[in-house]
């Protein structure tokens, strides 16, 4: 499938590389593509204002509130972890990896706040 790749015409998330803090500053916050099947974009609204896409260093990148844009730390007061939730080569991987939390979501054996799973319909699944 072909997504529309879109920035947000304000830049208002400045992520963050600290492995190489000069580039950070090349990232693009992008907006989720409207072509994202409704599974995925059942994942996005879920996490609206905690899930951020950046195009960076030739990947397209997932990060949350932290805004980390690569894999830092170790844990130590000194140097906190933070990662990115998803880094990948094309927005179809990230539909996939999207509809794929929806799965588990939907499969989960616990109540996940706020996750409402989609009874199927006549056999069929509402997807």
């Amino acid at each position: 499938m072909h997504h529309l790749v879109r920035p947000y015409e304000n830049q208002l998330n400045p992520a963050i590389d600290r492995n190489d803090p000069e580039a950070a500053v090349t990232a693009i916050e992008l907006q989720f593509p409207i072509s994202f099947s409704g599974r995925a974009w059942k994942v996005i609204n879920h996490f609206d204002g905690s899930m951020f896409l950046y195009a960076y260093k030739g990947k397209f990148v997932v990060t949350d509130e932290g805004l980390e844009l690569t894999e830092y730390g170790d844990g130590t007061p000194e140097s906190p972890y933070g990662a990115p939730r998803w880094t990948g080569n094309s927005l179809d991987e990230l539909e996939q990896w999207l509809e794929q939390i929806a799965d588990e979501y939907d499969a989960a054996d616990f109540e996940i706040p706020c996750w409402e799973i989609e009874e199927p319909t006549n056999g069929q699944n509402n997807l």
